[in-house]
């Protein structure tokens, strides 16, 4: 029998399988080999002939990706979270985990949570105007209309939609407006910091309906972009590379280069600038860092 591993306590597993949930260990050949079932894992089981609901993992199939913050594995949808205000959005992290996501081949969905702040729309219309040139579908949720989380529902991915992003953005209590009894624990934000609270602790697994999950990850506040080749980083931005192909030289970064088709495309209007100044700035960033 076949199961998703949705939670993991101690060396103790609970295993999805067909709407039913198993406790479950790792056979000892699993260790005896160093495979270290994680979240996300898709597991063959041996039933415990003795306790129908108890099984043994005895085969961890191979992964489609991994990520390690925290170990989460067969990642088919990163929902990138931000608030719109309150506490106001990193754009620099925001790209850096779009970056990310684009290095390990996984979906992003953009999610601006709390936008029932912004009664006069000031904020999202801002939002709006730095990403809509990207391929990637936004959606602005806020609790005061429930059909905002509809339509992030509607826009989950078949497998395990990861929920990223900082503390105090409402991460967790998207997943309790989804899903009524996950019963996450939820927190403000801190006021010295005017950052969130970190609530969540561990990796989660939640079913949203047949073959979807949400998980919900450990807040954090920087992502490094290191190991990354100069050349190749505007691959991992689409709005870069959409123009980076009509330059005049092969090599060129878009920094400073005459007959630069990406430059001619900021002054456009045709890639934001604050996602150009990103670019830029991670270029600076990776070069220095190649030095040493």
């Amino acid at each position: 029998m076949q199961g998703r591993i949705v939670k993991i306590i101690t060396r103790r597993y609970i295993v999805e399988s067909g709407g039913k949930f198993y406790n479950a260990s790792s056979r000892g050949k699993l260790r005896n080999k160093n495979i270290k079932p994680i979240v996300g894992d898709i597991v063959d089981l041996d039933i415990d002939p003795e306790d129908e609901n108890f099984a043994y993992i005895c085969k961890v199939h191979k992964r489609n990706n991994f990520l390690k913050r925290p170990e989460t594995a067969n990642v088919s949808m990163v929902i990138v979270t931000f608030a719109v205000r309150s506490p106001n959005p990193d754009f620099k992290l925001l790209n850096s985990l779009l970056v990310a996501c684009e290095i390990r081949g996984i979906t992003p969905l953009i999610c601006f949570n709390k936008s029932d702040i912004d009664k006069d729309r000031k904020f999202i219309n801002d939002i709006i105007k730095i990403y809509s040139n990207l391929p990637y579908k936004i959606v602005f949720t806020g609790f005061e209309n429930r059909d905002t989380i509809k339509d992030l529902v509607e826009n989950l991915s078949l497998g395990v939609n990861v929920i990223a992003g900082p503390s105090g953005v409402g991460k967790s209590t998207i997943i309790n407006k989804i899903i009524p009894n996950a019963n996450m624990e939820t927190s403000g934000i801190s006021k010295k910091l005017m950052r969130g609270k970190h609530t969540t602790r561990h990796s989660e697994l939640f079913r949203v309906k047949e073959g979807v999950f949400l998980c919900d990850t450990p807040g954090f506040t920087n992502y490094t972009l290191d190991d990354i080749d100069i050349l190749d980083f505007k691959n991992y931005m689409p709005d870069i590379n959409e123009f980076s192909y009509d330059c005049k030289f092969s090599d060129c970064i878009h920094i400073f280069e005459p007959k630069c088709s990406v430059l001619n495309a900021v002054k456009e209007n045709k890639i934001s600038v604050e996602r150009y100044e990103f670019y830029k700035s991670s270029i600076i960033y990776i070069k220095e860092k190649s030095k040493y």
